[in-house]
């Protein structure tokens, strides 16, 4: 398992490395995060004090962060392509 760099982020979408679990390989879409303790404002959250409601084809499970893996990030709206489209043909 891959430790997470930066914290996992609603929208992310992981796979769980909890062995012993149904959805043990499977990957799912973060929905929410649930902390456990107010995040430190100099040095940010503690990387395993939070949980996260994620969404797998079965349905949705809540797992600590350090069980999960970033597999792709969600992207940020202003960097999306945006297209433009031709109107006058």
């Amino acid at each position: 398992m891959q430790k997470n760099n930066k914290p996992v982020e609603i929208g992310d979408l992981v796979r769980c490395c909890h062995r012993n679990t149904p959805e043990y390989g499977k990957t799912g879409i973060v929905l929410d995060r649930i902390h456990y303790v107010e995040p430190l404002v100099v040095d940010g959250s503690h990387p395993d004090s939070y949980s996260c409601r994620v969404l797998f084809e079965e349905g949705e499970r809540m797992y600590r962060a350090r069980w999960l893996e970033v597999v792709s990030r969600k992207v940020k709206e202003d960097h999306k392509l945006k297209h433009e489209y031709k109107t006058d043909i």
